[in-house]
């Protein structure tokens, strides 16, 4: 079929975000944010707008639309079968790929990242403010990892996305970065605001899974557009 895209910054995007699966929109033409998205032939062509949402650690990971039924449908069935499909199908993707990338067999692509942070980098040179990302590492999580196993590495980056949540605005966002790193970017934000919020976040961390056998080592480094970099490469690459 044709490829769709739908930019991270439109209120859809973030509207979902927020909102408990599944979001049913019975009249599209009334919503502002599928408006600013579909063309009227596109509308046009939706009976009804169905999205089922992922969400690992708060984070928006991927989402299912529906927008058309036959007559013979029915609608109860149809809604569970898409929703045992994100319950499921996109944690066991998740899971697989997390195996594999543990095993060393797969390379992870960062280019939606490097997208995402582009478009903040272009909306922040229309309106000229700042764009400062925060990239965190754990130092020692293979060490950590071999000690506590794979569930116990989870819960700890589980838990690390939902205190970055709680303390961010609806522009910031956070990506796992690598398998031992997160990176945060705060959009309008400068590094005087963001090196307080990043020791927050790291003497957090530090409290809750430092244990007698091992303290947890967090480290994190800053970059600022346009002052350290124009654009999504030149930043991470500074912290890197």
């Amino acid at each position: 079929g044709n490829r769709f895209r739908i930019s991270a910054r439109t209120g859809l995007v973030q509207e979902i975000s927020h909102a408990e699966s599944p979001i049913l929109f019975n009249d599209v033409r009334k919503s502002k944010t599928l408006v600013e998205i579909f063309s009227d032939r596109q509308l046009g062509a939706m009976s009804v707008l169905d999205l089922f949402t992922f969400k690992l650690g708060g984070e928006l990971l991927g989402f299912v639309m529906v927008y058309s039924f036959s007559e013979s449908a029915h609608l109860d069935t149809i809604h569970a079968r898409l929703l045992k499909f994100v319950d499921f199908i996109f944690p066991y993707i998740v899971i697989a790929r997390e195996i594999e990338y543990g095993q060393g067999s797969y390379i992870d692509t960062i280019e939606r990242v490097f997208n995402r942070v582009d478009d903040e980098i272009c909306n922040a040179r229309e309106l000229r403010i700042p764009v400062t990302i925060v990239l965190f590492t754990i130092k020692n999580f293979k060490r950590y990892h071999s000690m506590f196993g794979q569930e116990k590495a989870k819960s700890m980056f589980d838990h690390f996305e939902e205190f970055i949540h709680t303390r961010i605005g609806d522009r910031d966002f956070s990506v796992r970065y690598d398998r031992h790193k997160l990176l945060l970017v705060l959009p309008g934000k400068d590094k005087k605001y963001a090196v307080p919020l990043a020791n927050a976040i790291c003497t957090e961390m530090t409290r809750a899974f430092s244990t007698r056998d091992v303290q947890l080592l967090m480290t994190f480094l800053t970059a600022e557009y346009p002052v350290d970099g124009k654009d999504s490469y030149t930043l991470v690459d500074s912290v890197n």
